[in-house]
């Protein structure tokens, strides 16, 4: 069995709308509630990133760099970029929570309305 991931929860979900599939209000749910319980692993990745990122930040300005210098060296990282991409998706996904949210509540307020 494949262990269930933030990337393939949202690259299902791309491929989906990308193919024009409608996502049931169930699996719209259920794929956000996921999402959630799984953000924090993303988080967790991205907080250690960011340590190690602060950790060469720290060799170059012990070494004299100005901390300009610093942070344009740090910039240009590999590791930089990932945790941009990483803060991204944690954005993407508390985006998706959001619109389930709202999603939920207009459901529900139609059925009180019927």
């Amino acid at each position: 069995m494949e262990k269930v991931t933030v990337d393939i929860i949202l690259n299902t979900l791309q491929k989906w709308v990308e193919e024009k599939q409608p996502i049931d209000s169930h699996t719209w749910l259920d794929a956000c509630m996921k999402l959630t319980l799984l953000q924090g692993d993303e988080q967790g990745k991205l907080f250690r990133i960011r340590q190690k990122l602060s950790e060469q930040k720290m060799v170059c300005i012990a070494r004299g760099d100005t901390g300009i210098s610093a942070k344009t060296y740090i910039e240009s990282l590999d590791m930089f970029v990932e945790a941009e991409d990483l803060e991204a998706k944690i954005d993407r996904i508390t985006e998706l929570v959001r619109i389930s949210k709202i999603q939920a509540r207009m459901s529900n307020d139609q059925l009180m309305q019927n």
